[in-house]
């Protein structure tokens, strides 16, 4: 994918090294999967905002797709 926004590859670097730090907390046979629907079209999501130039809907998607993986993260850590 060719991404139109400079300087976007770094947000979505550092969004990914903040999401792995959360997720590689978790014991392994505890760690949530991320191959839900709602996971998928964030995806799409975000790479359809960087693709867009709209730098402003990039940050919005990139940030639903972090609290996404984050909320997953904390959901497991609560369940004990």
């Amino acid at each position: 994918m060719t991404l139109r926004l400079p300087g976007i590859n770094r947000v979505l670097v550092d969004t990914i090294r903040r999401i792995n730090a959360h997720y590689i907390a978790i014991p392994a046979d505890r760690r949530p999967e991320f191959d839900d629907a709602e996971w998928e079209s964030l995806g799409r999501e975000v790479d359809a905002a960087c693709l867009s130039g709209d730098r402003e809907h990039a940050l919005a998607a990139i940030a639903n797709w972090e609290r996404h993986a984050l909320e997953a993260c904390e959901a497991v850590l609560e369940r004990g």
